[in-house]
């Protein structure tokens, strides 16, 4: 089985899709089994790129879609 970085990397101390995630498995690049890391962009409403994992965020206990 080859190596991925899901969510970044986001496994242990660090949460998914975060810069911190990423920070903490750069080092896997150099690993000859480790392939590509995995995240998900989406799009807001305003045009603004952000990396969040699922498709909706609860927001005032309502889930939100996070397009809108």
């Amino acid at each position: 089985m080859s190596n991925l970085g899901h969510r970044l990397g986001g496994l242990g101390p660090c949460s998914g899709n975060t810069i911190e995630s990423l920070r903490a498995t750069i080092d896997k690049v150099s690993d000859p089994l480790f392939l590509y890391w995995e995240f998900d962009v989406h799009e807001s409403a305003d045009g603004v790129l952000f990396v969040y994992h699922d498709n909706d965020i609860e927001m005032d206990g309502e889930l939100v879609l996070v397009k809108n």
